[in-house]
């Protein structure tokens, strides 16, 4: 029953993330290695400037150098294993959902077909902004997001009271994300909105160039395309802006954490609380502490325009097909003759209808040209 209720593109979605499990399982024990073997940095250097340094113990550096080494080689070769972990889960989301939607579209029924053939091209390029959200951003995140709470008792641990600093700011980078969220989705419907328009003028111009050229139209097609292109620029500056200000504020943190260390460590190793190792490693560690941070805020940003992306493909997905079911029309006997009798018909949210009382028949092989002239109807009659 539980299946039935969900939103069909959400099970779509479900599906080849859970067929590719095993995959994100394996991007995140490499995440989670990834974030461990940062660890490693931060107490090599604690141990080179509390143990090695004061007692000029070379043979101890030696040994140290070399177990570095090997964990960064491990470090390079895990985040080259995730990176093409998350490519073949998101190849195999893109054929799958791909080969839905394909489907979709061949079987839709016409009359309940949205805006034009470039609005719905444009549409189905959102799948890509939804596949990397899942495939990538979201699991790294959702990874790392965790590994802040033991960078901070780290923190504590080597540098004791320093830890203060980075827990004050981390509320405030998480709150800056939370309430750029609303604009966010307002900005990102109007340049998703701006985005179909000008794909549909483009799409439309290069399918009727012969028609554009003939009729002159050449000048309406341009002001429609610079209408477009403007206002899907002027929603995309205000939503950069506004992406940029939560990001800069993370951004900014980490560089205030590590000044804030700094500063609070020089009275503590003053006081006989910590040591200059404690302090140094403790500062290396503070990024590691509000890096996830910016992560988050990339990611909010983002789930703006996956939110809008999933609004619009779901509501294509819940159209009706052709025919009963899924099959479409399938005559039992073909005679030759068509006829149409006082058919009338009016596309979706237009005030007037494109055909009134048309009645017409054709005989068996009889030739019928249809003249008139451009959005008289004469495409819509053939389609009848």
């Amino acid at each position: 029953m539980f299946e039935e209720k969900r939103p069909r593109l959400a099970k779509w979605l479900a599906e080849p993330m859970l067929r590719n499990r095993a995959v994100f399982i394996r991007v995140a024990l490499a995440a989670t290695m990834v974030n461990l073997f940062a660890y490693a940095i931060s107490l090599f250097t604690l141990l080179v400037y509390d143990r090695v340094l004061p007692n000029l113990a070379f043979d101890t550096l030696t040994a140290l150098s070399i177990g570095i080494g090997i964990i960064l080689l491990f470090d390079f070769v895990l985040r080259i294993l995730r990176a093409y972990f998350i490519d073949i889960a998101g190849a195999d989301m893109d054929r799958d959902i791909g080969a839905q939607f394909f489907d979709k579209i061949v079987n839709i029924r016409l009359a309940s077909r949205r805006g034009s053939t470039g609005q719905l091209a444009g549409l189905i390029r959102e799948l890509e902004t939804i596949r990397d959200f899942f495939a990538s951003a979201t699991l790294i995140t959702i990874v790392d997001v965790p590994f802040i709470i033991v960078t901070l008792i780290l923190i504590a641990m080597l540098g004791g009271w320093v830890v203060i600093v980075p827990i004050i700011l981390i509320p405030i980078t998480i709150i800056a994300g939370i309430l750029s969220q609303p604009a966010l989705d307002r900005l990102t419907n109007r340049a998703m909105e701006g985005g179909l328009n000008k794909q549909s003028v483009l799409v439309e111009t290069i399918g009727s160039m012969e028609m554009v050229k003939t009729s002159g139209a050449h000048a309406l097609m341009r002001e429609r395309w610079l209408n477009a292109v403007d206002h899907q620029a002027d929603a995309s500056i205000r939503q950069r802006l506004i992406s940029n200000i939560s990001m800069t504020v993370a951004a900014s943190a980490s560089s205030m954490t590590y000044a804030g260390i700094v500063i609070m460590g020089i009275f503590l190793i003053a006081k006989g609380d910590i040591t200059p190792g404690g302090l140094i490693a403790s500062s290396i560690l503070s990024s590691r502490a509000i890096q996830p941070l910016g992560q988050v805020a990339s990611l909010l940003a983002r789930f703006s325009a996956v939110r809008n992306a999933y609004r619009q493909l779901t509501r294509l997905m819940d159209e009706a097909n052709e025919g009963p079911g899924v099959d479409a029309l399938k005559p039992a006997r073909i005679e030759g003759r068509i006829e149409l009798r006082k058919v009338s018909f009016r596309y979706p949210r237009t005030p007037e209808p494109t055909l009134n009382n048309i009645s017409l028949t054709i005989q068996p092989g009889e030739k019928v040209g249809l003249i008139g002239r451009v959005g008289s109807g004469k495409s819509t009659v053939t389609r009848m």
